[in-house]
Parts: C-alpha cells; sequence; structure tokens
C-alpha cells in the first residue's frame, strides 16, 4: 500500500473474504462449529444474521468497516465431509473476489469508458490473483482415531510421549477421545504448515510496466505505450481524486480493486491520510482551545481563507479521525475538522508542490496569505502540528503454544478445581502418586478451551481495541483480528495507547468511570474479567502477553517502507527484547535511524510499569510539577555520559543519574530532590533491567541496536524529548 485508505482496505479485503470461507462452514452446520475465530458480535455475522432476519438490528457502518476477522479459521466438521466443505468454503472466497472484481469493473466503465480498452488484462488479473498471490490452503485430520493410534502418531512426529503418559494414569474414568484433543490440534497444524511450505509456482506473465502499487502486475493499459502512461493521464481525470493525474499513478486490476471497491461493500471512503494522523494531536489541542475566542477567531480566519481560495476543492476532504469529528460536533467547529491535515503544515503551500500534487495553480501571494492565517494559528494555540505519526503492530506472544496446551502459563489440573474438590483431591493424591502427577500436569486442550480462547481474543479485538484507538485517542484502527492489531495513531498518543492496549490484552487493567484506563501490571486483584459498559468480558489472563512493535516516521515517509519498519519492530519486540515488549524504530527526516525498547515490566527489577515511568520524564519536561522542570537539555547530557555509565555499579548510576537530573531541571533544591531523587532510582533500576537486551559486542555508536542499560536509558530519553518539544529541534 501506498495510501493509507489503500492499507486498509487491503486489510478489510482479506478479512471480508475469510468470512465468506466461513459463511460456508455456518451455512452448512451451523455457527457452532467455528471454535477460531469467535463469531459472537463479529459485525459481519451480525449483518448476515439480520439480512436473514434472525437479529433485529444491523450492526452500525463505523461497525462494519473493522476489519476484525484473522486471515485463517479453525472448525470441527464431520470427518466425511472434511474435504468437500474445506472445497466448497475455497470456493465461496473465489467467487465472492469474482463478483466484488466484476462490479469495480461495471462502476469504473461508467465513470470513464475508456478503461474498456484493458478488458483484457483485467480478467486476466483478476481471476489469477486469488491462485497466484495470497493462496489459500487448508488440512484437515480425522479425530475418529483410537486415543491410543493418536498419541503414538503425536510421538511419532513431535518425539513427545506425554499423550501416552496421560493415557497410562490409573483411575475411575477411563480416557476416551477429549484426552487427545489437543495432540490432533497439533497434527492439523503441522499438515497446514507442511502444505503452505510446498508452494505452487503457477507460470504467470506481466509483460508491460507495472503497477506504481504493488510494482507486481502490469498496469492496465490500452497497449499505446509499453509503461501505460498516456491511457492513465486519460482516464485519471475522470478518476481524480482517487488516482492521481497526469498518469503519475498506474493501478493493475487488483489494486484498482482495492482502490475503488469500498461503494460495492457500502463503505465510506474515509480514512485518513498519513497528514492527517500526523496532524491529530494539534487538532485536538486547538478544539480543547475554542473557550478562547482569539483561538476561535484564528479558526474562523483560516477555514474562510482556504473555503476562498483555489485549494478549496481538495482542503475539504475531512480529517476523518472519529474522537476528534466528535469532539468537533461539541464545539461547534464542523468545519475545521474537515481539513485534510495536509493543510496544516505550512510546507503544503508552496506552489509548486500543489501543482505537482493536485493540478492546482496556486499564485504566490494566496500561498503567503494561506501560510499566514495557518501562523497566526498555531500562535493562538501555542504548538504546531508534529509532523510525525506512528504505526502500531501488535501480536500476541506464544499463542500456538496456547492454543496446543504447550504454554508454561496453562494452568494445572489442581488449579482449576473448585476449592473443596481440590482438598479432597489433595488428600487422594497423598497417597497415590499417578494422581499426584495428573493433579500437578497441565490441563487438557479441548474444544470449550480453543473456543473460550477465541472469545477472549474476540473480547479485545471488539471491544478493547476500538475503543483505546478511536475513543481514548485521535487514532484510526487498519486492523484487529484476535491478538493481532494494526493502528495510526499521531506520535504522541502512541505510548499511552501502546500500554493500554497491553494492559488490557491479559486483564490488567479497569475502565475508570471517566472513560480512561486504569493499569495496574502484576496486580493480584485482577481476574481476567473486564468490566465493560457493565458487562464482563473474559481476557486472556495475566499469564498471557503480547508484544508491540512501533515506527514512528515522517508523514511523507514512503508507507510501504514504513509499515516494514513496524512489523520489523514488533519481530524485534519478540526476539530482541524477550516478549512482553515495545520496540520503536524511530526514522527522523535526516535519515538517522534510531531504535529503542524494552518490556512491559521487570518485575526481578522491581521495575512495575516501564512505560509509565518513562512517560512520568516526558510530562516533566513538558510542563512544570509540584515547581519542578526537568530541562530538554537532560536527555544529552545523559547520551554524553551514558557510555561511561554502563560500566559503573547501580549506586554510582543513581547518584550521577540524580546530580545531571538536579543539574538540567528548575525549581528549589527541597523540590528537586523530594521529587527527583525517587526518580533517578527508578531510572537507575530501568537502566539495569535494559543491560540485559544488550549483546556483548555492542557499539555504542550503532543506535540501530540494543545498547547498554544507561545507552538504551538515554535513547528512550531522547525519544521522549523530541515528543515534548514538538518535534526535531
Amino acid at each position: 500500500a501506498r495510501r493509507t485508505g489503500d492499507l486498509w482496505m487491503g486489510s478489510y479485503l482479506l478479512s471480508y473474504l475469510t468470512w465468506q470461507a466461513v459463511k460456508a462452514v455456518v451455512e452448512k452446520l451451523g455457527p457452532d462449529h467455528v471454535l477460531y475465530p469467535s463469531l459472537l458480535g463479529q459485525p459481519l455475522v451480525d449483518k448476515w444474521l439480520h439480512d436473514r432476519r434472525i437479529l433485529s438490528q444491523e450492526p452500525d457502518e463505523k461497525l462494519l468497516r473493522l476489519a476484525t476477522f484473522p486471515n485463517k479459521f479453525m472448525a470441527l466438521v464431520p470427518a466425511e465431509e472434511a474435504n468437500n466443505i474445506a472445497e466448497e468454503a475455497e470456493e465461496a472466497v473465489y467467487q465472492e473476489w469474482q463478483r466484488l472484481a466484476d462490479r469495480v469493473w461495471r462502476a469504473l466503465l461508467r465513470v470513464t469508458p475508456d478503461i474498456e480498452k484493458a478488458q483484457k488484462i483485467w480478467e486476466r488479473q483478476v481471476k489469477a490473483f486469488l491462485k497466484t498471490s495470497p493462496r489459500i490452503y487448508w488440512a484437515a485430520y480425522s479425530w475418529a482415531e483410537s486415543p491410543q493410534k493418536i498419541a503414538e502418531l503425536y510421538r511419532d512426529l513431535t518425539g513427545s510421549g506425554k499423550f501416552l503418559d496421560v493415557l497410562k494414569v490409573k483411575g475411575k474414568y477411563p480416557h476416551n477421545a477429549g484426552t487427545v484433543y489437543a495432540a490432533c490440534f497439533e497434527l492439523v497444524e503441522r499438515a497446514l504448515g507442511a502444505r503452505k511450505s510446498l508452494r505452487e509456482f503457477s507460470p504467470f506473465e506481466e509483460p508491460g510496466g507495472k503497477c506504481t502499487v504493488c510494482g507486481e502486475r502490469e498496469a492496465l493499459n490500452d497497449g499505446s505505450d509499453w509503461s501505460g502512461r498516456r491511457f492513465w493521464e486519460r482516464i485519471s481525470e475522470r478518476l481524480h481524486p482517487h488516482v492521481r493525474r497526469e498518469g503519475r499513478e498506474r493501478l493493475c486490476a487488483v489494486c484498482a480493486v482495492k482502490r475503488f471497491v469500498q461503494r460495492e461493500l457500502g463503505l465510506k471512503d474515509d480514512f485518513p491520510s498519513t497528514d492527517s494522523v500526523a496532524a491529530a494531536s494539534f487538532v485536538q489541542e486547538v478544539l480543547d482551545r475554542m473557550g478562547d475566542e482569539k483561538v476561535v477567531e484564528a479558526v474562523r480566519d483560516f477555514c474562510n481563507a482556504l473555503e476562498n481560495s483555489p485549494l478549496k476543492s481538495v482542503a475539504f476532504s475531512g480529517m476523518n479521525i472519529p474522537k476528534l469529528e466528535r469532539k468537533a460536533r461539541e464545539k461547534a467547529a464542523e468545519t475545521f475538522v474537515k481539513i485534510d491535515g495536509e493543510w496544516l503544515f505550512s510546507e503544503s503551500f508552496e506552489p509548486g508542490r500543489v501543482r505537482r500534487a493536485h493540478g492546482i495553480a496556486l499564485d504566490p501571494r494566496t500561498a503567503d496569505e494561506l501560510r499566514g492565517k495557518l501562523g497566526e494559528l498555531t500562535k493562538r494555540v501555542g504548538t504546531k502540528p508534529l509532523a510525525y505519526y506512528a504505526i502500531l503492530v501488535m501480536d500476541g506472544d506464544h499463542m500456538g503454544r496456547w492454543l496446543s496446551g504447550t504454554h508454561e502459563g496453562l494452568p494445572k489440573f489442581i488449579e482449576l478445581l473448585h476449592p473443596d474438590a481440590k482438598e479432597q483431591m489433595e488428600k487422594v493424591a497423598q497417597g497415590d502418586e499417578e494422581w499426584a502427577k495428573l493433579l500437578s500436569s497441565k490441563r487438557l486442550v479441548s474444544p470449550s478451551y480453543h473456543a473460550a480462547i477465541s472469545r477472549a481474543l474476540a473480547n479485545f479485538a471488539l471491544h478493547c481495541v476500538p475503543y483505546v484507538v478511536e475513543e481514548l485517542h485521535p487514532g484510526r484502527l487498519v486492523y484487529a483480528g484476535g491478538d493481532d492489531v494494526l493502528a495510526l495513531f499521531p506520535a504522541a498518543d502512541v505510548l499511552s495507547a501502546s500500554r493500554e492496549l497491553r494492559a488490557l490484552f491479559s486483564g490488567e487493567a479497569k475502565r475508570l468511570a471517566n472513560g480512561s484506563i486504569l493499569v495496574e501490571f502484576g496486580s493480584g486483584r485482577w481476574t481476567g474479567w473486564l468490566n465493560w459498559k457493565g458487562k464482563p468480558l473474559l481476557t486472556m489472563g495475566n499469564r498471557a502477553t503480547a508484544s508491540i512493535g512501533i515506527a514512528v516516521v515522517h508523514r511523507l515517509h514512503p508507507l510501504q517502507d514504513a509499515l516494514r519498519q513496524a512489523r520489523e519492530a514488533e519481530e524485534a519486540a519478540k526476539e530482541v527484547y524477550g516478549r512482553n515488549a515495545v520496540c520503536i524504530r524511530w526514522l527522523k527526516r535526516s535519515g538517522e535511524q534510531v531504535q529503542m525498547g524494552a518490556r512491559f515490566y521487570y518485575q526481578e527489577n522491581c521495575v512495575q510499569d516501564s512505560l509509565k515511568l518513562l512517560q512520568e520524564v516526558q510530562q516533566l519536561m513538558e510542563r512544570s510539577e509540584k515547581g519542578v522542570r526537568i530541562s530538554s537539555r537532560f536527555p544529552m547530557a545523559l547520551m554524553e555520559e551514558a557510555e561511561t555509565l554502563s560500566h559503573l555499579p547501580f549506586e554510582a548510576q543513581e547518584a550521577e543519574l540524580l546530580r545531571i537530573l538536579i543539574r538540567h531541571s528548575e525549581g528549589t533544591k527541597e523540590t528537586k530532590e523530594g521529587i527527583l531523587k525517587p526518580l533517578a532510582h527508578s531510572l537507575a533500576q530501568l537502566a539495569q533491567a535494559l543491560d540485559k537486551h544488550a549483546g556483548r559486542d555492542s557499539n555504542p555508536y550503532d543506535l540501530t541496536k540494543p545498547q547498554r542499560g544507561m545507552l538504551e536509558l538515554a535513547k528512550w530519553l531522547s525519544f521522549l524529548r523530541f515528543l515534548a518539544g514538538g518535534g526535531e529541534r
């Protein structure tokens, strides 16, 4: 994707097409045959039930635009029908893809009949797409064998005899097929993995100039020139603003479907640009200040200047940030939030840039006037938009182990019993070694266990994630399929959102009366259930963790690279920082790249909440707390000494941190020591915890890799200085 709208629609299409496959199973056997994902409350499922007149109320359009189906599902089906059902599900996906493509083609023909000259290319690419790119794989395993045979096959393939050991345990109750359900799941997972590794390589030819979005398929053309530029010069005039003019954007059939299918799916084309996401924090600040008459006047003058300029046709495409739209209605500032974020940055009014990007002639005098009105607004508000935004990628840790019953956090049999039954069984186990062994072993996975995990993941994706991303923060959700999340945030909000998402995933949080989220990692009072609008929501529980990768990039940075950086950061959070971690890739406009990471907490180092501690420092750099404010010079001063400090004992690190903090802060001596002394102690503890991620050969000049603890802490503080100061200086 090169546009955020393409990114969202690509994710939505995968989610939507997965539902078509699931629906084929549901219509044949019923919804209770699908164990993963949970179908309860899924917007697409509820719409299907409404269309069948089973549900009286249709889901809200805002819910229907959420991509909440993962690209994989699991169902229990009659063994003799498994192959046919899988093939029917596969065919349902092909048919729906073809139907959507046909509707888009007809819509394009109505707008620009010239596109008919590319019909052969269109038909070839649409037909080949699902058979050559996102292939459909499936596997089935029969649960009809005897438990003994299934356990033996599991041992032969994995080398583990755990299910044979369970079968040997003596007792009054004979083992049945349910005993080896987890083994069946593991076997079918391995079968699916093996099938996916046997990829077909179907020959296909894409001879002409390539699509400027995917770079893989031939761009639609009429054969008049190799690149297709002249063809797109003609048809883009009628397709603008969805396609850039002058042939600068040339699409293949698949990317054209992705670009124009929203209306065919009944969705609005209202996904925000990277400019709007980056500017969202500034817009929120403006709306918060609308009680000031001078701010109101500056907003009105800027809006009027845009409306009376040649940019009117492109400037008011909308911020498309749900939180800001709600707030604007309260403040009677709907016109202001209709301005695309691009026009909240003064450099956007450069006449040459306007002509290249929008084909509009903007004279220098008008450009200067618009810049002046925007400058007056930023002056009245006291800040200006930060030209950076964040892409957040989240993924549950070891979800395969949770599903297969091999995760170390899986409860033991004895932990699942009622207290009275537990007391009785402990007495039995004292005189029976085999019962003692069974009670101390991990619980066996069952279909109901899988269904419970599916429910917990669905609760997180359907309730918690949209709330954090689009109600608590001015972000936009791209995808939330179980434990996987992809979202866009203004840079200033991404750390708070990361912390809230991670805590809600494991249920270590509480939604307060004012709507905010109270986060308490490691608190013994959380049961794994959330009280959500008066209803209990099951979560994965505090033994489950998740990792988050974040790319903080300039609004003009190529989206494809930003996505890659975010995914690599998420992988680093798992592999480099040891899971239950957050990793940030900070890509400066100058070309410099900085990576930093930390686990969400380090209980062994008495660090209960790493991000909360770091944000406390950021708050002290932004404003005075109890008469104390930390200078923006503090991170740089620490960076200068960090390499030397990394080799000193804890007490020396703590003392030097306190000295640097006091030197680079404002306030009286007493108030400084009262606030900064415990802060220095906590930061030294965090630095000691971060030290474990550094390799032996860590290079203090390579900021793209984990450093010794004090250096890693200095990188974090430099990033917080960037956020607190509103950008690079």
